[in-house]
């Protein structure tokens, strides 16, 4: 059974607090986005003049530090049976939400911060300039660094202006096919980029690493679910662009073979923002892969196999043969959502979702 260490500190990581009794606590970490977490303790616990909002949650577990981030949200419950069963909650949001307090503000002689590198690296620097120890004094977390660049995913050219540090790293994640995350350390994150994934390929036959495949002969999952949604579905796209009435430009993207399988299903883009046939073209045929009909598996994985068969970023396989039929979901871990009872009771449960 895994040790939990839960700590409240000031901004400069000086402990405040040690949180040895709780009703609930829940954590997410979370790659390509940003994560938190919630704490819930009796209403008459000593403890809540420490969880003051803008101070720190630090999560350590068997040793190592799981979780970091900053209170920003409070509140409490009063159930029927109050003054019994009342409790307070604070919820932390991570490092990451440094990144969503960000704008990237072009130099005063230039209309974008433009950047060509490898996305990975682009990634890097626009967290270095913006808010790590590249940016100016006023707009600099002192307790974020940025990892060593690696080169390793395909070059792009970037033009930032006034867009979100946060919003663009999830665009550069999109546009480069790697990973990052801010990963908490004793005072403060470092921001780290990973290709192709964070993790391993675990997929039924990758070939090279242990498998992680939740089936029923493996005897590794507590609840599993299946769905396939085509409510949404288009196949065929009038995708609009600039210009009035009949002088708009409009494009005409379809997938044929999506067409022949169910029917024409017309829909109409507005993308007014772009001119370029091109432009139009590529954002049609975006929205052409976004409105497929949606398949998707989830599980609840058995009690301990986190961190021992699976984890954050890997790529695993979830498998069943019912109604006659074989279903099989390859999907990459994009976060995990642990809960953690006052008894210690750890229950981790993974996001998943098909990697493009």
């Amino acid at each position: 059974m895994p040790q939990y260490q839960i700590l409240i500190e000031n901004d400069n990581y000086d402990r405040l607090a040690l949180i040895a009794a709780y009703v609930k606590l829940t954590y997410v970490q979370r790659i390509n986005g940003m994560g938190y977490a919630t704490l819930e303790i009796a209403a008459n616990d000593p403890k809540i003049p420490d969880l003051v909002l803008g101070r720190r949650l630090k999560i350590i577990r068997d040793g190592v530090i799981v979780y970091g981030g900053r209170l920003l949200h409070e509140g409490w419950k009063k159930p029927p049976t109050a003054p019994s069963g009342e409790t307070w909650a604070v919820t932390a949001l991570d490092h990451a939400h440094y990144a969503k307090g960000r704008i990237i503000v072009p130099a005063a002689s230039s209309e974008y911060d433009t950047r060509t590198d490898h996305a990975d690296d682009v990634a890097k620097a626009y967290v270095y300039y913006h808010l790590g120890q590249g940016a100016a004094a006023a707009r600099r977390s002192a307790d974020v660094t940025v990892a060593v660049d690696k080169h390793q995913a395909a070059s792009i050219t970037e033009n930032g202006r006034y867009d979100q540090l946060l919003t663009m790293l999830e665009n550069l994640h999109n546009e480069g096919g790697f990973d990052w995350r801010f990963v908490p350390q004793a005072t403060g994150c470092e921001f780290r980029t990973a290709y192709p994934r964070w993790g391993y390929d675990r997929t039924k036959g990758n070939g090279s690493n242990d498998e992680c495949v939740f089936s029923d002969d493996r005897h590794n999952w507590e609840e599993m679910e299946y769905a396939r949604d085509a409510t949404e579905h288009a196949n065929y796209l009038y995708v609009a662009g600039q210009g009035e009435g009949a002088d708009r430009t409009v494009r005409e993207r379809s997938t044929a073979a999506d067409i022949a399988t169910w029917g024409r299903c017309e829909a109409f883009a507005d993308a007014r923002q772009l001119s370029l046939a091109a432009s139009l073209d590529a954002y049609g045929d975006g929205q052409l892969r976004a409105r497929k009909p949606n398949e998707t598996m989830n599980v609840v994985p058995r009690t301990g196999t986190w961190k021992i068969l699976w984890d954050l970023g890997d790529l695993v396989t979830v498998y069943d043969r019912a109604w006659g039929r074989t279903f099989e979901y390859d999907a990459k871990i994009m976060a995990v959502t642990i809960t953690i009872t006052p008894s210690n009771l750890e229950q981790a449960k993974p996001t998943l979702e098909a990697e493009p």
